[in-house]
């Protein structure tokens, strides 16, 4: 029996694996399991663009498109410029390293034959919800007693991985957008979503999934609120997966809030905005660094790629802002954030597929309060796909569920 795979799906598998890797990582490195998987993944995907150079297969991209590919290398060219009078010696040479693997994810839809969103549901579904499930239950027995559980758990090894909790946020509040779409039962599906999201602490994930949804969604939502009327199938689905989840809850109200308390903490303390060190220190960062914009080399041509950590905290090392466009303006001037604007806020304005939008909106938002544009590598990619692949989106085959 000869087994084949199309090359799409490949090219899909390796799109959606880079996606996914940053929140492995720490899963994997916990374990010791060595291969880098970004890396692999990386030699995965260049070695199919040399093999699709190669082969002959025809490339066509429009022109506007074009437009984006010349300003995304424009963009890479001022950060290696920037270098030479970057404060930072060390940090900036590393980051410029680091900045071709968004670049690499956002170019890559190009070549692409078809983009399977629903590959992407399935990898967070089997790989991503497993490993959150993980994570709350190690971040709870890092802090307490969980009785036999304790010997599976190294708390001196999973204690640099206790932050590393983000990118699975992040990837829980793409299920939700995308259950919708590609799941039979899209409500189960966006409730377990959201309460991991819960029990991660993962807020920004959770409030901007949400914020998606309405956004893009908005003369739809409002419609159906407007028409909305109790179905017997609403009703149905209502008790058949309310009332075990209610009752999970009664049961084992004293576990679940124990394990998913540092979570629920990070919530509340959003009520409570004075208070919230994380909220207050990354104000005090958006004040600084727009002090540092509005002076006459700050305004122009930046401080230099790297130079963030080394001006506010004094050390030549991995830092940032948490805010993209402020960091590319603090780093690299008018010119590097004229770009990053354009990429990332003209292409809602262009006729694309609604899902990836949706999609590309909530990482948008997550950009604005988190990560560095060297980094953030969702964010290149999910927008790739939205300005080069978004007419290639496969349509979901035999999903009913229930609209938003």
């Amino acid at each position: 029996m000869r087994f084949t795979i199309e090359h799409h799906r490949i090219q899909n598998l390796l799109l959606w694996l880079l996606v996914i890797s940053g929140a492995i990582k720490p899963f994997l490195s916990y374990y010791q399991i060595k291969p880098d998987i970004t890396l692999l993944i990386l030699i995965g995907i260049i070695t199919d663009v040399v093999f699709i150079l190669l082969s002959g297969i025809r490339i066509t991209v429009e022109k506007v498109k074009v437009l984006f590919i010349f300003l995304i290398i424009c963009f890479v060219i001022l950060s290696y410029i920037s270098l030479i009078y970057s404060p930072s010696i060390n940090y900036g040479r590393e980051k410029a390293a680091f900045i071709l693997i968004p670049i690499i994810g956002f170019l890559y839809p190009c070549v692409m034959k078809k983009i399977d969103l629903k590959l992407l549901f399935k990898v967070i579904i089997y790989i991503i919800i497993p490993i959150s499930l993980w994570f709350i239950v190690f971040k709870f027995l890092l802090y307490n007693d969980g009785g036999f559980l304790n010997q599976f758990i190294n708390r001196q090894s999973f204690l640099e991985y206790r932050q590393d909790y983000l990118n699975l946020g992040y990837l829980l509040g793409i299920l939700v957008l995308l259950a919708n779409e590609y799941s039979k039962k899209n409500v189960l599906t966006i409730a377990i979503g959201c309460f991991l999201m819960l029990g991660l602490g993962s807020r920004g994930a959770l409030l901007f999934a949400g914020l998606s949804i309405i956004v893009v969604n908005f003369k739809q939502l409002a419609a159906r609120l407007h028409n909305f009327k109790f179905k017997k199938r609403f009703l149905r689905q209502l008790f058949a997966y309310g009332l075990p989840i209610l009752a999970v809850l009664i049961v084992f109200w004293n576990k679940i809030s124990s394990y998913s308390n540092y979570g629920i903490s990070r919530f509340i303390s959003l009520i409570k905005f004075g208070d919230d060190n994380s909220s207050m220190d990354r104000l005090l960062q958006y004040e600084f660094a727009l002090q540092k914009i509005v002076s006459p080399k700050g305004f122009i041509i930046g401080h230099g790629l790297g130079s963030w950590g080394i001006i506010y905290n004094g050390v030549d090392g991995k830092a940032y802002p948490h805010n993209v466009f402020l960091e590319v303006w603090f780093e690299l001037g008018l010119f590097g954030f004229a770009i990053l604007a354009f990429i990332f806020l003209t292409v809602f304005y262009l006729k694309r597929n609604n899902t990836i939008r949706l999609i590309a909106l909530f990482a948008l938002l997550n950009a604005l309060k988190s990560s560095s544009f060297a980094y953030d590598r969702n964010l290149f990619i999910l927008f790739g796909v939205l300005i080069f692949a978004s007419d290639k989106i496969m349509k979901p085959k035999n999903v009913k569920t229930t609209k938003y």
